[in-house]
């Protein structure tokens, strides 16, 4: 409880002008990320031509990768790569829109995977394929990493970032 007549120092001008800075530099951030994941899935692999075979079997793919080694450098690529993908999405979504539920933004992340995979195997776009291993490994870093983030944002007890611009719930009193 603040005392009568002492304000908020985020009732001040100054901090409404730096959250309204920061909250569109993280919009223009989230844009320049969904176009940097639009690039990575959706342009043409160089030195192929058509479709690639598409994959409707859960963990065809991952398995015989996982066996193979992990060291091997197509493995860390392929499955790095995916779990790595839509791992911010979750984060972004929670920053940019602090008031959206965790299961919808889980859900935004199937979708928005099962969207890419689904455009790869339209064959629109030359060397790409549909693997449901890929929409399984794109939630998976999503969920990971939005679940961890909560967790130290809940930690941290005052429901923000470092940028304060995370709004978790508040920490109960009494």
């Amino acid at each position: 409880m603040r005392a009568r007549g002492v304000k908020s120092p985020e009732a001040s001008p100054s901090f409404e002008r730096h959250g309204v800075l920061r909250s569109g530099l993280l919009r223009v951030l989230f844009l320049s990320y969904l176009c940097c994941v639009a690039y990575v899935t959706l342009a043409p692999r160089s030195g192929t031509s058509g479709s690639l075979t598409s994959n409707l079997v859960p963990l065809k793919t991952i398995g015989p990768m996982l066996s193979s080694g992990v060291g091997n450098r197509l493995v860390l690529r392929n499955i790095g790569g995916n779990l790595a993908l839509l791992a911010p999405l979750g984060v972004f979504l929670m920053n940019v829109w602090p008031r959206y539920p965790f299961r919808r933004s889980l859900l935004v992340v199937v979708v928005a995977s099962a969207s890419i995979e689904i455009v790869q195997a339209t064959g629109l776009v030359a060397g790409r394929g549909f693997d449901v291993d890929d929409v399984i490994l794109n939630t998976t870093g999503a969920l990971t990493v939005t679940l961890i983030v909560s967790r130290l944002i809940t930690v941290a007890g005052d429901g923000r970032l470092a940028s304060g611009t995370c709004r978790a719930a508040p920490p109960s009193e009494g």
